[in-house]
This record gives structure tokens, C-alpha cells and sequence, in this order.
């Protein structure tokens, strides 16, 4: 804090406020985590079940439902099994990681340990459902003798937002967790707790940076947000005077398609479209 452990002295229930709000947020940072992995895995692993488990009321449901399971978790300290405090190694209200060995480690290992466990085995599946599926595809290429490592590099390509937001979870709340489970005694230096609190606290904000890098709907999203819907093209095609002037000048400038030309080009089309036919049958047979 800013202000300084002084600030508090006479503001006790204000530490303690400030103290509750950031545990709590940070729980439920963490289940809200493990759900969007359980999200993902249903949705690739067992599709069939997305719709009725994650539907419109069930998702509001479990928002509301990790807010309070979060508080719940952090409501021990109001009753004796930790507490809060103003840590001057974190500078800052937070609870007491040297009051009670034992929920120090129900946070570290249940808190964030479990759910670190949980989205490992998750994407581990997830994982092993995408390359089993590009597999079965590319085996349908027997001629070429390079199908397994495109189904392989296809696997991984599709995976590595997945991965990313695993990896980033894993680095940036593992120091954390370690060094609170380690310095019960408090014997650590405040270099070491400052900088750990601060890793964990930016995970947050990391976390829609991967989305922005690896999703282009979550792009388009943040688009429309901030009111860019419209690109340059959709604008010129919205407006019926530019798209005549272009269609003129195009038809005043290029030379008409003869009969060939076009027989030709239909012809391919209807080739490209049998292939892709050919390829989603294929897929549906597999999948039946």
C-alpha cells in the first residue's frame, strides 16, 4: 500500500476489508480458471454434453457459484484458522500466511496446487483428443510418408493457446506458492515475497493478452467493444456509389470471360468443393 502500514493503524477493519477482498478474488481467479478448462474439455472431448451443462443459466449460475465457494474459502481468517494482517515484506493487507501452518498450506497445495493439477490432466486430454483426431485424418493419406508429423504439427498448432494459458498459470503462481509454503517462519527476504506477489498478481492481466494473440474471435470482440466494427473494405462495400464506380471501372477496364475461361473455372470449383465434401465425409465416418 501506498500509504504505509501507519495508514492502518486506526483502520483495522479497512486492512482487514482490503485483505478479504483480494484472497477472495484470487480464489475465485482460480476456480473460474478450472472451469473454463472443464469448459474446453467438455466441449472437445465430450461435445455431446456442452450445450446442457454449458448453457446461458448454468454459466451465470457458476459465476455466482465461484464467488461464493471463493469467500467460503476465505472466511477461516474472520474465525481464527489465519487471519489479516499488513505483511511488510507484500506491503500490503493481506492474510496471514504465518498464523496457521496448516491453512497456509490448504492455500498453496488445495487452493492452488489443485487446480493446477486439474487443468494439467484436462489439457493432457484435450491434447491426446486433437492428435488422435488429425491422425485418423491423415492415415486416409497413405501416399504421403510425411502425414504423421503434419498431424502432429497440426495438433500442436491448435493446442498452443491451451498450452499457453497453462504455462503462464504455472509460472506465475508457482514461485508464489512455494515461497508462502516454505517461509511459514518468516525468514525469507522481502525482495523474494515482493517480487512472487507481484508475478502472481500480473497473471491476470496476462491472461487476455494470450486470448487477443490466440483467438481472432476475442479479437474481433475487443474490436466491437471499443466500436471498431467497420473496416475500411466494409465501408466501401456499404457505400452503393463507390461499389457502382468499382464495378464500372472494373467492367470498362477487364475483358469479358469467354466461354472456355469460364468452363474452365467452374469446373474447378466444383472440384474444390468435392474435395472439401470429401474431406468432412470422411471425418463424419471417422467419428461415427
Amino acid at each position: 500500500m501506498a500509504k504505509g502500514e501507519e495508514f492502518f493503524d486506526d483502520k483495522q477493519w479497512l486492512c482487514e476489508f482490503v485483505a478479504s477482498m483480494c484472497l477472495t478474488a484470487c480464489f475465485c481467479a482460480f476456480l473460474s480458471l478450472t472451469l473454463l478448462t472443464l469448459s474446453r474439455y467438455v466441449y472437445l472431448c465430450h461435445n455431446q454434453l456442452y450445450d446442457k451443462l454449458f448453457n446461458r443459466g448454468s454459466c451465470i449460475v457458476m459465476c455466482v457459484m465461484c464467488w461464493a465457494t471463493a469467500f467460503m474459502f476465505e472466511f477461516p481468517n474472520f474465525i481464527g484458522w489465519g487471519g489479516h494482517y499488513f505483511d511488510k515484506k507484500n506491503h500490503q493487507c493481506i492474510w496471514d500466511r504465518t498464523a496457521s501452518m496448516s491453512y497456509t498450506m490448504f492455500v498453496s497445495i488445495g487452493l492452488i496446487g489443485g487446480p493446477l493439477v486439474l487443468m494439467a490432466i484436462c489439457y493432457f486430454l484435450i491434447f491426446q483428443q486433437i492428435w488422435e483426431t488429425k491422425r485418423d485424418i491423415y492415415k486416409l493419406d497413405s501416399d504421403n510418408p510425411m502425414r504423421m508429423r503434419k498431424a502432429w504439427n497440426e495438433t500442436v498448432r491448435s493446442s498452443k493457446t491451451l498450452f499457453c494459458i497453462f504455462i503462464v498459470f504455472v509460472v506465475f503462481w508457482t514461485p508464489y506458492a512455494v515461497t508462502v509454503a516454505l517461509d511459514v517462519q518468516d525468514n525469507l527476504s522481502t525482495e523474494l515475497h515482493l517480487f512472487v506477489t507481484l508475478l502472481a498478481h500480473l497473471h491476470s492481466s496476462v491472461n487476455c493478452i494470450i486470448y487477443a494473440a490466440g483467438n481472432k474471435k476475442f479479437r474481433k470482440g475487443i474490436m466491437r467493444l471499443f466500436g471498431c466494427r467497420q473496416s475500411t473494405k466494409s465501408s466501401f462495400s456499404s457505400n452503393p456509389d463507390v461499389t457502382t464506380k468499382r464495378t464500372n471501372s472494373s467492367s470498362s477496364t477487364s475483358p469479358s470471360l469467354n466461354s472456355d475461361s469460364y468452363h474452365h473455372a467452374n469446373q474447378k470449383g466444383n472440384l474444390d468443393i468435392s474435395s472439401s465434401l470429401c474431406t468432412i465425409g470422411s471425418t463424419y465416418n471417422l467419428k461415427k
